[in-house]
């Protein structure tokens, strides 16, 4: 038996320093319009369809996000969050764990603000049951 969980955009999200005095950016757009602004891709996920998506999109927005990324690893990419001015695209799971186990209060409150828009790179994980 196969079974399949579907995800849909959700599992990609910019993140940024939730700062009550500016509005952090929520598009690739934003990303590209914001003076001084860097953003990152989480390490583990440049491989396969993350990959393929920004080396193959045809969006001039996507190539322009693509020629500026940096690929970091997940947990440096939360402290440089952290610093202002970066945001780093990951799966949103990690950000609750890691920025909870790392960076939260006893409350579970992280200082990371997570967009409301999403990038679906990645469509579904399957696990195989034999």
């Amino acid at each position: 038996m196969v079974i399949y969980t579907g995800y849909e955009s959700a599992l990609i999200s910019h993140l940024t320093v939730n700062r009550a005095s500016t509005q952090p950016p929520e598009t690739f757009e934003d990303l590209l319009h914001a003076d001084g602004w860097e953003w990152g891709l989480d390490s583990w996920l440049w491989t396969g369809m993350p990959l393929e998506y920004f080396t193959r999109h045809k969006d001039p927005v996507v190539k322009e996000i693509y020629r500026h990324l940096q690929i970091i690893d997940p947990l440096k990419g939360l402290k440089k969050i952290l610093g202002g001015g970066f945001s780093l695209m990951t799966v949103k799971s990690m950000v609750t764990i890691q920025g909870s186990s790392y960076f939260g209060d006893d409350h579970g409150n992280t200082p990371f603000y997570i967009s409301k828009k999403n990038v679906p790179i990645v469509t579904f994980f399957g696990w195989g049951f034999r």
